[in-house]
């Protein structure tokens, strides 16, 4: 059904059946115009007003559809605001060797009451036996307890549409700053007039990536996380740490400890907070973290005046869990604007082209023996909200399974918030979702974000995210397991997504029945497939066989070309045309010893490949950079490789943390330089060292010419958190490598240090 007729049965519904008056239009308009300020709120701009109120008639039409008993999984386009499509059939590529991707676990729709998401966690845990599950989080976040006050249950889930206005209605801001938007909004958009200056490198273009160091071309920032002892105790900082710079100069230093601004639980809590990822955009610095916090039986029962004597159970817990993003002003001394919390661990964030902040964590429920009964929806359903309006999100914002919750005694969520940054020095929650019982990675595209989840078959959900609304869009699943969010990419209307499949055969087995282990260890068969999904994530192509017995290790998408690394014991580059959907097929394949971890455009032509260094036998021994040679897709080249390699591994040991965190190499084209963060490690009985380097690279006629290094030597296990490099900037002529007890600046040409700021 078309959404015109979907669109004709609704109307037809409204004008038979009475809205309850509580969200009848006028009566969302009278919330709209009492609603009380709230902490730092600004009077709500017309364009504020108009979301609220999309999102309060979102809420009257979607629920008139969910009682008329309308609200259906879909298979088609993209439904309107408040209006969910109908079931049409997954449709089918015309091109003879095309098939249909089920659906699998669907999220097409929200649940439709607390007692429907409750009933089936307690139906699946009656069916397991009610066995008890320890989890990472028991979903309790920022309580009145806490000092962050939730909102009273039974006032907040008696009308869910005064959710939706609050959500619309809360701008935080910085005071200061005029209330008009600037031309141009994007992150590191606010440095001195002129520099040049890197940049995080962003999957695609105008989506924006967090990272733990961002530079404006006259200060760098960067977030550090540390743990010191002394004899007074163990201490725990998360800063900020802030230099400013000048022709390679250090000119002013300070630090911000983010950790006291978020520590909001009371008295008898153990509190870990983390600082992870970071923005600078639209005049304010965005910084994005986690809390976890725990109190054990003893603690409880002092809370609760109970003596010792009187416990129940000596190994129970109180464990929270959840992410922030905490905005401060971007000025000479930054002052905290405000705070949004999220449940769940920090899993991933994005700003989308729009000016819109999306961001993804992993939530789990308490196990359903600590669940009191319905009511208690702090137990399983996650919170957000920024500063004292923290709250569980409404059950229609939680999408469930379509095949139902399986295997588990708790429930574990995505959870998706977004924020409004378009507005200088303003942040504004828009809407948030919560994918029920799904954890996975993330690929945005400048309208979609792609959640997947799995390992012999990976579900994919595409949730469109115009206008920072999240709505789910489409579903659908393939075979095999996906490395990381470089296996994804949307092009032209379609999707591509490479996988690794394994299946696990006991050929050997001595009883002849397969699946019934003996002492003989079963084989694995390995392939390797790259699909092609319409936006509906129907299938419309695929390639496989590629790399047999072999797992990806790299994927690079570029345009109409994709580009996959294999690895068993050497690393296969395979190029494939994606130029007919319906029909990919590999161009060519290149082998060479080790393996790309990372692999980025240097330029038309060339790309730069980053990873590990191998022998003849497979054996890893170093790090390695590779130049391949793309410009002919039938015969691709490798024009250049320098490793650094183990030379004796029984009196030292050299890797990467870019291996592992690609954000750690400096890829700089414009300014012919590459840069490296590599370790030499050494353990002995007695002792240990190590030296920490960054080594900056150029590429000139086929060869990679070594610039230079910044170096740190250890001879303390206890120092390496505090010198080891793991990210560099530049600004205009100088390199800066950092770590979390230092800055060193150096001439970009020469790599000669020119100045230290220890913080």
């Amino acid at each position: 059904m078309n959404d015109l007729n979907n669109n004709e049965r609704v109307r037809e519904f409204l004008e038979q059946e009475s809205v309850p008056e509580e969200i009848s239009p006028e009566n969302m308009k009278i919330m709209l115009d009492e609603k009380a300020a709230v902490k730092k709120r600004k009077k709500i701009s017309m364009a504020g007003k108009i979301t609220a109120m999309a999102a309060s008639l979102a809420l009257i039409v979607g629920t008139a559809v969910g009682t008329a008993g309308l609200v259906r999984n879909f298979g088609g386009s993209t439904p309107k605001i408040g209006l969910i499509a109908d079931n049409d059939e997954p449709k089918k590529n015309s091109a003879d060797k095309s098939e249909t991707v089920s659906t699998g676990n669907s999220y097409m729709a929200g649940a439709e009451s607390y007692g429907q998401i409750y009933n089936l966690l307690k139906a699946e845990s009656k069916k397991r036996g009610d066995a008890n599950c320890v989890t990472g989080a028991d979903g309790g976040t920022f309580g009145a307890e806490n000092g962050v006050a939730a909102d009273n249950f039974e006032e907040e889930t008696a009308d869910e549409s005064s959710v939706a206005v609050d959500i619309a209605d809360d701008i935080y801001y910085d005071e200061s700053k005029d209330e008009s938007a600037p031309e141009e909004s994007f992150d590191s958009a606010n440095g001195a007039e002129g520099n040049e200056f890197s940049k995080t490198y962003d999957q695609e273009e105008g989506v924006l990536e967090a990272d733990i160091v961002k530079t404006d071309g006259k200060r760098i920032f960067y977030l550090s996380n540390l743990e010191t002892y002394d004899e007074v105790g163990f201490h725990e900082s998360c800063n900020l740490n802030i230099a400013e710079v000048n022709d390679g100069n250090f000119t002013n230093t300070m630090t911000i400890n983010v950790a006291p601004e978020v520590n909001n639980e009371g008295v008898g809590w153990n509190v870990n907070i983390n600082v992870n990822d970071m923005y600078l955009y639209n005049d304010m610095i965005a910084i994005i973290g986690n809390v976890n916090s725990y109190r054990d039986s003893y603690t409880i029962n002092s809370a609760k005046g109970l003596d010792d004597d009187y416990m129940i159970d000596d190994y129970s817990y109180e464990n929270n869990n959840s992410c922030f993003v905490s905005f401060y002003t971007n000025e000479d001394s930054p002052q905290l604007i405000g705070t949004y919390w999220q449940d769940g661990g920090y899993g991933d964030v994005r700003i989308s082209p729009e000016g819109y902040m999306f961001l993804v964590s992993t939530y789990y429920s308490c196990d359903w023996n600590n669940i009191e009964g319905e009511d208690d929806i702090e137990a399983y359903i996650p919170k957000c909200g920024v500063d004292e309006g923290v709250r569980c999100l409404p059950a229609s914002d939680i999408l469930l399974p379509g095949g139902g919750i399986d295997n588990s005694d708790i429930l574990s969520y995505t959870v998706i918030g977004s924020i409004d940054l378009t507005s200088s020095g303003q942040f504004s929650p828009v809407d948030s979702k919560a994918l029920a019982c799904y954890t996975g990675n993330l690929y945005s595209s400048a309208e979609n974000i792609y959640t997947t989840i799995g390992w012999t078959d990976t579900e994919i959900t595409r949730i469109s995210t115009a206008g920072g609304i999240i709505t789910p869009a489409a579903s659908g699943k393939v075979e095999g397991y996906l490395k990381d969010q470089f296996s994804m990419s949307e092009y032209n209307g379609y999707f591509r997504i490479a996988t690794t499949i394994e299946k696990w055969e006991n050929i050997n087995n001595e009883t002849g029945i397969d699946g019934v282990f003996t002492e003989q260890a079963p084989d694995v068969y390995r392939d390797n497939c790259v699909y092609v999904l319409d936006m509906e994530l129907n299938q419309v192509g695929k390639v496989d066989g590629f790399g047999e017995d072999e797992t990806i290790k790299s994927v690079n998408f570029s345009g109409d070309m994709g580009y996959v690394v294999t690895y068993e014991q050497t690393d296969p580059l395979f190029a494939i045309d994606l130029s007919n959907p319906a029909e990919p097929f590999i161009t060519d394949e290149f082998k060479i010893l080790g393996y790309s971890t990372y692999m980025q455009k240097w330029t038309d032509g060339l790309l730069l490949g980053f990873g590990v260094d191998a022998d003849e036998e497979g054996i890893e021994n170093g790090v390695k950079l590779t130049m391949f040679d793309n410009s002919a897709p039938y015969d691709l080249k490798a024009v250049g490789t320098y490793a650094v390699n183990s030379l004796n591994r029984e009196e030292y040991y050299i890797y990467s943390n870019a291996v592992w965190e690609r954000k750690a190499l400096l890829i700089a084209p414009e300014k012919n330089l590459i840069g490296v963060p590599v370790c030499q490690e050494s353990w002995y009985i007695d002792g240990y060292d190590a030296v920490s380097k960054y080594m900056f690279f150029s590429y000139e006629n086929g060869e990679f010419i070594p610039l230079g290094e910044i170096s740190n030597e250890m001879s303390d296990y206890n120092e390496y958190e505090m010198f080891m490099f793991d990210r560099a900037v530049y600004i205009d002529d100088y390199v800066y490598a950092i770590c979390d007890g230092k800055m060193v600046s150096a001439d970009a040409a020469t790599i000669t240090v020119k100045d230290i700021a220890e913080f």
